[in-house]
């Protein structure tokens, strides 16, 4: 499987020029002149025109293939060409990620008997490009890297207080209400708390309120000082999965 950016098709000469020959009624003529030229002109079965730069008398293969695929008219009918004819796939189209553990791991799937699984799975995973997708999600590195969020923190008076690893949060839909995440410093990653948000409290649209109520204790988990805040702290909000029972 050949994975391309919309723009940077990788694929062999001659199906780059298949498909030029499949899209266009003809090309520049050759002629005398022609190693003066510096552009070749197409026109497309639709009338649609296309430059392409050109290396002696032939229009250069990775130009013609960028300008056809830069026209919005042209993209789509020559990638399902070169699709039918080559197997890659764009990376901006999503549909490719369902079949990418098919064609990496081919021989994993359930038909494979149960006693052999196993070592199908090792053997799978020590490939190249599964190991490297398998140590990015493993140390959370890019696209898998955590997704956070800034918000603001505060330590309401004694009588509101969550108790211990609680806390209270906003409802509604960007509320963070019966949710579990783990609030840490935005200057110190080590300095956090996990707690989940069983409280909640109805947030004005002036924004007064935090977007998270947090116990005193676990907000000086957080929090570098000797006192409690009194006011309302930046902190980094990412949600967590719940707890395995």
């Amino acid at each position: 499987m050949r994975v391309a950016e919309i723009t940077k098709i990788v694929v062999p000469a001659s199906v780059a020029f298949g498909v030029a020959w499949l899209l266009f009624s003809q090309p520049a003529p050759e002629g005398d002149g022609c190693s003066r030229r510096d552009a070749f002109k197409f026109t497309t079965t639709k009338g649609i025109e296309i430059s392409s730069t050109a290396i002696g008398c032939k229009p250069d293969s990775l130009s013609l293939i960028t300008a056809m695929l830069n026209s919005p008219d042209l993209r789509e009918v020559i990638v399902e060409k070169v699709q039918a004819q080559q197997r890659f796939v764009v990376l901006q189209d999503p549909s490719w990620v369902g079949t990418l553990g098919a064609v990496l791991c081919p021989e994993y799937s359930t038909t494979v008997l149960m006693a052999d699984k196993p070592r199908v799975a090792r053997e799978c995973a020590a490939r190249t490009v599964p190991s490297q997708l398998r140590r990015l999600a493993k140390d959370q590195l890019v696209p898998f890297h955590t997704v956070s969020e800034l918000k603001s923190m505060g330590v309401p008076k004694s009588s509101d207080r969550p108790a211990s690893r609680r806390a209270n949060g906003c409802k509604g839909k960007a509320g963070l209400h019966e949710k579990y995440v783990r609030v840490s410093n935005p200057d110190d990653s080590q300095r956090y708390v996990d707690v989940y948000v069983s409280g909640s409290y109805k947030c004005d649209s002036a924004g007064s309120y935090p977007d998270l109520q947090l116990n005193a204790a676990d907000a000086l988990e957080v929090v570098i000082g000797p006192a409690v805040p009194n006011k309302l702290t930046a902190v980094i909000i990412v949600e967590q999965d719940p707890p395995k029972r």
